[in-house]
C-alpha cells in the first residue's frame, strides 16, 4: 500500500503540475498494483485519477465525466472519506474551467458542508470557501463573496499558504 500511495500522490503532483505523460505513467503503475482487489475501487480510482490528469491539461470536458464517473462509485457513506472530498473539489475545478460556475459552487458547498468527510482534507475545505467567494464575484453578488472570503480569512489569513489568493480576499473583504 505504501507504493500505491506513492504512486498515488506522484500523479496527483504531475498532473497539477501539466506533466501529462508522467502522471498518466505513475497511474498506470498505481492501478497495476491495484488490479487483482476484489472491489471497484481500482476503476473508481482510474477515473479519479484520469479527471485528475484531466484538469491538469485543460481537458474540463474529459475531467467532468471522469469525475462524475469516480464520484458515482463511491460508497454512499464513510465517515472519513477524503476521496470524496478529493473528487468534488477537482469536479469544481472541472466544472469552473469549462465556465459552469454554479455547478462548481455546489460541489463546493457540499465540501464546506461535510462535516467529517473533509476532516483529512483541510486545505480543500478552506480553498473551497475562496473558489465559492470567486463564483459569487463572478455572478455579481458580492456581498455573499465577502462572506466566503472572510470565512476563507478567518482560517488562512495569517498563514504561509495561497498568499495570492489571501490578498485578493483581502482586498474584496475591504
Amino acid at each position: 500500500w505504501q507504493e500505491v500511495a506513492s504512486n498515488w500522490g506522484l500523479t496527483i503532483a504531475r498532473a497539477q503540475l501539466g506533466e501529462t505523460a508522467a502522471a498518466v505513467s505513475a497511474a498506470d503503475a498505481m492501478i497495476a498494483l491495484v488490479e487483482s482487489a476484489p472491489s471497484r475501487f481500482p476503476e473508481r480510482w482510474r477515473h479519479h485519477l484520469n479527471g485528475t490528469i484531466a484538469v491538469g491539461s485543460e481537458d474540463f470536458t474529459r475531467a467532468v465525466t471522469e469525475l462524475e464517473a469516480a464520484l458515482e462509485m463511491m460508497p454512499e457513506y464513510a465517515a472519513f472519506d477524503n476521496e470524496v472530498t478529493n473528487i468534488r473539489y477537482r469536479l469544481a475545478e472541472a466544472h469552473m474551467g469549462a465556465g459552469d460556475g454554479e455547478k462548481a459552487a455546489e460541489h463546493l458547498q457540499s465540501i464546506v458542508d461535510s462535516g467529517t468527510r473533509r476532516v483529512f482534507r483541510p486545505a480543500l475545505y478552506v480553498r473551497s470557501y475562496y473558489l465559492l467567494g470567486q463564483i459569487a464575484l463572478e455572478r455579481g453578488d458580492l456581498e455573499e463573496a465577502r462572506q466566503y472570503y472572510q470565512r476563507f480569512l478567518d482560517h488562512w489569513a495569517d498563514g504561509d499558504l495561497d498568499r495570492d489568493r489571501v490578498a485578493q480576499a483581502k482586498r474584496v473583504v475591504g
